[in-house]
């Protein structure tokens, strides 16, 4: 697995482990075996143009990563 920065998001669902990369692949791994199931590129677009919003509570502002 690639390191943290790599991804933009992860979830566990139902015993499966999702992580959708910066090119916008889908990787998908078993909990319990831990190995990778699929991998799954979207044909319509690169999502490296996207930015990942954060609200910072104490400072009152949204973080754009």
């Amino acid at each position: 697995m690639r390191p943290r920065t790599y991804f933009l998001a992860t979830k566990v669902i139902d015993g499966f482990f999702y992580a959708l990369s910066i090119k916008g692949k889908l990787y998908c791994w078993d909990m319990i075996t831990g190995k990778m199931i699929e991998t799954n590129a979207p044909m319509y677009k690169d999502l490296a143009d996207y930015e990942v919003y954060q609200w910072d509570k104490e400072k009152t502002q949204d973080l754009v990563y």
